[in-house]
């Protein structure tokens, strides 16, 4: 059995070698887009002003880290990332088990809920400027506006796909409903 299997893998094509390099398959497309664009801007082809070749964005990202200000940087974008995460998720779960569990109570939120999500993130942009100054809060709340929305749907679908009957049996043993 082991030496027919051992076969079937060779004739297929996937074998022990085949089977380490798997995960590094998904680096081919973007590793080839990379030296595409450097061969490009290379050439002339390209002024690689508005999207710089790697091998700019490599030295920038170097210089950086040598002047101390990549640390800064990435630190100051990953607690933007956190706060508007952390907002968005809370705000998306409460307004969603909201909506999902009672029909009644998301007939208010819901339908302008469902029109601000039409919006593209970029047209808040000015309107989070404007309501509130060009700091951290903008992006944070830009941030938050992008999480909120796949939360809230994911909760509100999720709640109200449970199957009744699960929601019946629970009840029966005591749990509120």
């Amino acid at each position: 059995m082991v030496d027919v299997l051992h076969h079937t893998r060779r004739a297929s094509g996937t074998g022990p070698r085949l089977t380490r390099l798997r995960p590094l398959q998904g680096f081919l497309l973007p590793l080839g887009l990379a030296l595409g664009w450097e061969l490009v801007v290379a050439a002339g082809w390209n002024s690689g002003r508005l999207l710089p070749p790697p091998s700019v964005v490599w030295d920038t990202l170097s210089d950086l880290w040598a002047q101390g200000d990549l640390v800064h940087h990435a630190q100051a974008t990953l607690v933007r990332v956190g706060l508007g995460f952390v907002a968005g998720v809370a705000a998306g779960t409460v307004l969603g088990a909201v909506t999902g569990y009672s029909r009644t109570a998301s007939r208010l939120p819901d339908p302008s809920l469902q029109a601000l999500r039409a919006i593209p993130s970029i047209a808040w942009v000015p309107l989070f400027i404007l309501w509130f100054g060009i700091f951290e809060t903008p992006k944070i709340a830009l941030i938050a506006v992008g999480v909120f929305f796949p939360v809230y749907l994911g909760v509100m679908d999720a709640i109200r796909g449970v199957d009744r009957k699960i929601v019946e049996a629970a009840a029966s043993f005591g749990c509120p409903a």
